[in-house]
């Protein structure tokens, strides 16, 4: 009976690109996480994305289930778009890392509004940022609006946010967001499982 349900499951997943669940209760894997997390390895492995690496392709997988369930590091939206754009690439890969593992389509062009499904998000943020510090070129608080809030999920954002509750200084505003920064923001890139947080 076993057998009938699993090969059941791989049917599904060969005419439907459905997920099947796994064993241990851990969400279903979308058909696009396997071809994602190689191409991640590919980009891992070269040199040219610095010291080479190698990615766990199951965690990497079952990171990635979570992040489009919502419930990883990044936020859904970009979370999407990046293991998306790294499927896309498969088989090959992203052997130049060129696309900097899924981020270079928000960030290469500069226009960040353009790239994410919530523009008024950014645009909240950058205007109570420029509200704080007004010297701070508008443009730098998009960009750093986009990198260091935009791209992760609700509670990394909620802490940097309380930030512009500390105080009407922009001194103060500033040395809360960095400190909450070098706290909550993740180190490396574990949305790519256990060796995606692995800077060595």
């Amino acid at each position: 009976m076993k057998q009938i349900a699993t090969l059941s499951c791989a049917v599904l997943l060969l005419w439907l690109g459905a997920a099947c669940s796994s064993s241990d209760g851990s969400p279903p894997v979308p058909s696009t996480c396997g071809p994602a997390c190689r191409s991640v390895a590919v980009c891992f492995a070269s040199r040219a994305g610095g010291k080479p690496r190698t990615l766990d392709q199951a965690g990497c997988e079952k990171q990635c289930a979570l992040e489009l369930e919502g419930k990883g590091v990044l936020s859904l939206d970009v979370a999407k778009k990046v293991f998306a754009q790294m499927a896309s690439v498969a088989p090959q890969g992203d052997v130049d890392c060129k696309l900097g593992g899924g981020f270079n389509q928000f960030t290469s062009t500069g226009d960040y509004l353009a790239n994410v499904s919530d523009p008024e998000y950014l645009k909240r943020c950058a205007a109570t940022k420029q509200q704080l510090c007004p010297d701070i070129e508008p443009t730098s608080q998009l960009g750093e609006c986009f990198t260091d809030q935009y791209t992760y999920n609700d509670a990394i954002r909620g802490a940097l946010e309380n930030c512009a509750k500390v105080s009407g200084a922009c001194f103060d505003f500033r040395r809360c967001y960095n400190e909450t920064l070098g706290r909550v923001r993740p180190v490396c890139e574990p949305w790519f499982g256990p060796t995606g947080a692995d800077c060595q």
